[in-house]
């Protein structure tokens, strides 16, 4: 609803046929049956700027009807000059490091686990030690998801933090390296196909899968 100074009066020069100004007018009085919402109100104030701030009130069913045929057209027809521009492509930057979280604790405190991990390399525990203390770790990357639009140039710094070396690919876009420890390796390549792509390190598996999600243009 919207609501402005007061409604028109009878005998005043808001009454049925006479130029009313539009801050003088309750819309949800004189058309009960438009729903006046913001952008209604707005073709509303247009409609009466193009008519030296004044509004002729409509009072019947009939004539209230055309007034929200009329506005809808309107909207319609301001709606049909506007065009949502598609997305523009940028120019993205992600840091991804090869790290390998690790926890441990004394058999005093939690027992050794009898159920091994997965088979692989991703995943690493370590039997208790003298000390009685036992550790387990898992190779991932950080962050694990990136998340681009299609048509965008997209720029990863791969930086090696544990483990000696990991062969890495990206299948999808056409590239594989070797990232060692302490080193960075940068490739930049355009993202454009939609869908989900890996970025993967062919020792440390399967924790260290890597997922580039590319948004297809709208």
């Amino acid at each position: 609803m919207s609501t402005f100074d007061r409604p028109a009066s009878p005998g005043s020069p808001g009454a049925a046929g006479s130029l009313v100004p539009f801050h003088s007018i309750s819309l949800h009085k004189q058309y009960p049956d438009v729903d006046a919402g913001p952008v209604l109100s707005s073709l509303l104030q247009l409609i009466c700027m193009s008519n030296g701030g004044n509004l002729v009130p409509v009072a019947s069913r009939s004539s209230q009807r055309s007034v929200r045929h009329v506005l809808a057209a309107a909207l319609l027809a301001a709606c049909a000059t506007f065009q949502v521009a598609p997305a523009s492509a940028e120019s993205r930057f992600f840091t991804v490091l090869a790290v390998e979280p690790r926890g441990g604790v004394t058999t005093d405190r939690e027992p050794f686990p009898a159920q091994p991990l997965p088979g692989g390399s991703g995943y690493v525990t370590n039997p208790p030690n003298a000390q009685g203390r036992w550790e387990v770790s898992a190779y991932v990357w950080q962050p694990s998801q990136i998340v681009v639009n299609q048509g965008d140039e997209v720029t990863l710094e791969f930086v090696g933090i544990n483990g000696a070396e990991h062969p890495t690919t990206i299948t999808a876009f056409g590239q594989s390296f070797t990232l060692k420890r302490g080193h960075a390796h940068r490739v930049t390549f355009r993202a454009d196909r939609a869908g989900m792509f890996g970025f993967v390190c062919g020792t440390h598996q399967p924790s260290m899968t890597g997922s580039l999600v590319v948004l297809p243009k709208p």
